[in-house]
């Protein structure tokens, strides 16, 4: 029963790795169920037998991103540390775990770019794209008190849609231009916080 199961979680983890692939490769849009199952070496039934659609397959692979994601960006729980902090050096800690995870992760990148641009229809996606927003919310809310929130919720989404921005060519680039296109993000996204940074 145990080895049942380990395989079990083994195939599921192996079709993730093919959806994610496929996304990467065509974005959501062109993920098909048989796209995935032919990606994955198996049969479209046996792909059936874990995932009834391509909606529940999406979810699945959006909540593997969150709990990586989340697992990477550092958790907002120390109100000293992050007050107390340069905000280029908040910047470095927030910034570059999510940046690393999505260069290296193209199925996420793919789904990352689309999440403020339409509507997927999945849930998983909301949460995907909550978890950077909150991160920025609660770096804001120590930083910001001031800041109201639905104003504090404009600035986070123009954060983020400045990364979102730059992550083709970052992407494209090689080792030496992207850490001086990093750099160069960096420099924009502090004049543009700076402002609103009630401790520095």
């Amino acid at each position: 029963m145990v080895a049942r199961q380990a395989r079990g979680l083994a195939r599921m983890e192996q079709i993730l790795d093919a959806a994610a692939s496929v996304v990467a490769e065509h974005g959501d849009a062109g993920l098909t169920m048989s796209g995935v199952a032919r990606e994955a070496g198996i049969s479209p039934g046996s792909l059936y037998q874990f995932y009834p659609g391509k909606p529940e397959l999406l979810a699945a692979l959006a909540d593997r991103y969150v709990e990586s994601l989340g697992r990477g960006l550092p958790p907002v729980v120390d109100t000293a540390a992050v007050r107390s902090a340069p905000l280029d050096e908040l910047l470095d800690r927030t910034l570059d775990p999510l940046l690393e995870f999505t260069i290296g992760n193209p199925g996420f990148r793919a789904l990352f770019a689309r999440l403020e641009t339409e509507s997927l229809d999945v849930p998983s996606l909301a949460t995907l794209r909550d978890l950077v927003l909150q991160r920025l919310l609660g770096l804001f809310a120590i930083r910001a008190p001031g800041l109201a929130d639905t104003r504090a919720r404009r600035v986070a989404t123009v954060a983020v849609q400045l990364v979102k921005g730059m992550l083709p060519a970052l992407a494209e680039a090689g080792e030496a231009e992207r850490a001086a296109l990093i750099g160069e993000l960096k420099t924009a996204l502090i004049r543009y916080l700076g402002p609103y940074d009630e401790v520095g």
